[in-house]
């Protein structure tokens, strides 16, 4: 295959199909493995593991963007053909990664003591043993990240989908095995050796593709200024995401309690797994728009036209599935019907699809150097939950603190999508049909009669569910049939 085929539209699409399906296996392995860790553990135990695993998210800060910022580099560096620079790029990226994450982990084993040993007795020995384990795994992590851009970058992006679905069946095995010894600390032990795993192969492909020898190593100061000044910028504009989700477990832990953060996980985490989804396929796109970007060609605003259209197809009839199996999966995470499910689904599945739709204009504007808009949309996506977290958390409980980060982030997507389109002088008409539009009421009335129809039926319900997800389906399959990513994927090319 030559090095343009693996950056082709049909290529691209495929990848972007393959990575959605990985983050598919991945949740479902993952809420799997919650379902079985409570069998063990508490909820009060199972809500602190997720707190502190939250909070160990924080060493992506120490990345300096070099995690985030790696397909892109490595895709630019494919596109001008410079062996040297795919190199540095590599080293550059990984090394950052480790270094900084090493740094951020030290200060943060020493507030995640402090915070374990404020809480009940009984939580703070948990704490203790989880402790270590999270900041280990959270030392890894970063590293994952940026060997699976470095991945992306190369073209490899169905390499990188297989190996992270391999690595999620690793963390059930290592979750089923240490559960009965370890209790809730086998789940953070779990993500230590799924991520290592990632890291390993993975480097291991990139080393290949790579070839590192005397004649391909060659340090470019320019290349260095260029790559450091774009991944500041990126982190920059990423930091308030990565204190989103500490935020708001942090707030529930105060006005709702550990039982509270350990439903919000299970809602928040399948939301999350939907949004992944599209943003996974969207991401897609990157290499694309960096390959065509350094090599001529790129037409933005045609491609940000056919990604929304196609995002709007997958996330309403992503996100409407997951309302509709949202409370027996509840179910069968807790082995009990969890009443507050389906209100912190709602909010939470309004913020994370506007999140969503603000996928192509986000990783457009990243990949092609313009940052303004989406450090604005960041910024005031934790902004918003910061302030009205506290308010709404003391007034409405843990549905306030689930309100206010969902606000969040609708405003974001908002402002980012509004900014890409003013700047292209495009409308919103422009982007959704009367078809599109159609289709969004079809999915909203499904969800409705759903949700109402499952409590009243009892097991009737689940029939109910699953017509609806077949009706769902097929919608969706006929609606995508008729979208703009379907003569993409069916032509041929050379």
């Amino acid at each position: 295959m030559t090095t343009a085929a693996r950056y082709s539209s049909r290529r691209t699409l495929r990848n972007g199909a393959l990575s959605a399906a990985q983050v598919v296996v991945v949740g479902a392995t993952l809420l799997l493995a919650y379902r079985l860790a409570l069998t063990e553990v508490t909820r009060e135990e199972f809500g602190l593991y997720a707190t502190l695993f939250a909070l160990g998210t924080l060493t992506q800060v120490g990345t300096l963007g070099f995690a985030g910022g790696a397909a892109r580099h490595m895709a630019r560096a494919a596109g001008e053909g410079d062996a040297a620079a795919r190199l540095q790029v590599a080293v550059t990226s990984v090394g950052v990664s480790l270094g900084g994450s090493l740094v951020v982990a030290v200060g943060l084993l020493v507030g995640l003591e402090v915070y374990g040993a404020s809480l009940d007795p009984e939580l703070a020995e948990v704490a203790s043993r989880l402790v270590p384990v999270v900041v280990a795994a959270a030392v890894v992590t970063p590293v994952s990240t940026a060997v699976q851009g470095l991945v992306d970058g190369l073209g490899q992006a169905h390499v990188r989908s297989a190996v992270v679905i391999a690595a999620s069946l690793v963390f059930y095995v290592v979750v089923a095995v240490t559960l009965s010894g370890q209790g809730a600390v086998s789940l953070a032990l779990a993500a230590l050796v799924q991520q290592s795993f990632v890291v390993l192969v993975l480097v291991a492909l990139v080393v290949r593709e790579c070839r590192p020898s005397r004649a391909t190593w060659r340090w470019a100061p320019s290349l260095w200024r260029e790559v450091r000044t774009f991944n500041l910028k990126l982190q920059v504009m990423t930091l308030p995401a990565l204190g989103l989700e500490p935020l708001a477990k942090l707030l529930l832990g105060a006005f709702a309690g550990f039982s509270a953060v350990a439903t919000y996980e299970v809602v928040n985490r399948l939301m999350q797994q939907v949004n992944a989804v599209v943003l996974a396929a969207n991401q897609a796109v990157v290499p694309l728009v960096a390959f065509r970007s350094a090599s001529g060609g790129l037409q933005d605003a045609s491609v940000f036209r056919q990604l929304f259209r196609a995002a709007w197809t997958l996330c309403v009839t992503a996100f409407a599935a997951a309302l509709i199996v949202l409370v027996p999966l509840g179910a069968f995470v807790f082995g009990e019907t969890d009443p507050a499910l389906v209100g912190f689904g709602v909010v939470l599945c309004l913020g994370w699809l506007a999140n969503a739709l603000s996928g192509p204009a986000y990783f457009i504007s990243v990949t092609t150097n313009r940052f303004a808009a989406n450090v604005v949309a960041n910024y005031l996506m934790i902004a918003v939950p910061a302030v009205l977290g506290t308010l709404l958390g003391w007034l409405l409980g843990g549905i306030g603190v689930a309100a206010a980060v969902a606000l969040g982030l609708v405003v974001a997507g908002v402002v980012m999508n509004q900014a890409f389109l003013a700047h292209r002088d495009l409308g919103w008409s422009t982007l959704l049909s009367g078809r599109d539009a159609a289709f969004g009421l079809v999915a909203t009335v499904l969800v409705a009669v759903t949700l109402v129809a499952m409590p009243r039926l009892g097991a009737a319900g689940l029939l109910v569910a699953a017509s609806a997800l077949v009706a769902l389906g097929a919608a969706g399959l006929v609606h995508l049939r008729h979208g703009p990513v379907w003569p993409v994927l069916t032509r041929r090319e050379a």
